[in-house]
This record gives structure tokens, sequence and C-alpha cells, in this order.
């Protein structure tokens, strides 16, 4: 078996896949806490000024919830999720502040979507070049779950 897959959302807004997702393994998902916090933001307020969330859905299924830290945390946040099963998974991110203030980074409320391959497909993937997704960090409060 290969490495474990990274799923990266960079501070500058980019997303990167570093390996495919195959069911029964790991991902990694790497985010940049500037990118729904500017450095500004990061170094204004108390401790627990706000939190930063990340929400996942595979299949379509029951949103499950993840801490990335809040404003005192490292400048990356790191989770790894299991992959139960092949298809589809959905991430999302939300950064609430102690004013019930919400900023979403859901790919303008499409949610970043990438897909889960079966252990059997993985041995046809070739090469092995990073999956690059557009969309910014966005304050719509669109997001789906």
């Amino acid at each position: 078996m290969g490495r474990q897959p990274v799923l990266k959302f960079g501070a500058d807004g980019s997303v990167t896949q570093s390996e495919p997702l195959v069911a029964g393994g790991q991902v990694l998902v790497h985010y940049e806490r500037a990118r729904l916090a500017g450095q500004e933001q990061l170094e204004q307020g108390g401790e627990h000024s706000w939190v930063l969330s990340g929400f996942c859905s595979l299949n379509g299924g029951t949103p499950q919830v993840f801490h990335l830290g809040g404003r005192s945390s490292d400048a990356v946040a790191e989770q790894a999720l299991v992959l139960s099963q092949a298809g589809t998974i959905e991430l999302w991110f939300d950064r609430s502040d102690l004013y019930g203030v919400h900023r979403y980074d859901s790919n303008d409320g499409h949610n970043f979507r990438f897909v889960v391959l079966r252990e059997e497909e993985r041995a046809e993937v070739r090469g092995n070049v990073p999956v690059q997704v557009s969309g910014p960090a966005s304050e719509d409060a669109g997001h789906r779950h």
C-alpha cells in the first residue's frame, strides 16, 4: 500500500490531493488556518475567540464534525479521517467566533468532493498527479450539510 493520502487546504485558497483515496484506509486533512483567518485575525482576540471545525460526509451520510483548533492553535491543523467505504467524501469548514458569527469554506456552497476508490480500483490508477480544486474560502453561509 502507498503513502497516506493528504488533502491540503492552503492559505492561498488552493486544494490539493496527494494520492488516491482508498476505502479501508485513511486520509489526512491538512488545513492552514490562515485560509479562513488572515494573519491579523490570528493575532487578535483572546485565546478562545474563535474555533475552526471541519465537517465530512461519506456518500451523503450524516455529517461528522472534527475539531481543527482555535485562534491560539498552530498555524496548520491536521486530522486523520477513516474512509470506511468507497464513493464520495465531502468536506467543508466553519470558523465561528464568540459572537456567533460564522465564516464558511465550502467551495462556494458546493462542498469539496473527493472520490474514494475501492481497493481493486486503486491498482488501476496510473501516475501520481496531485488534483487541483479551485474555489477560494468564502464568507457565504450557503454551505451544504
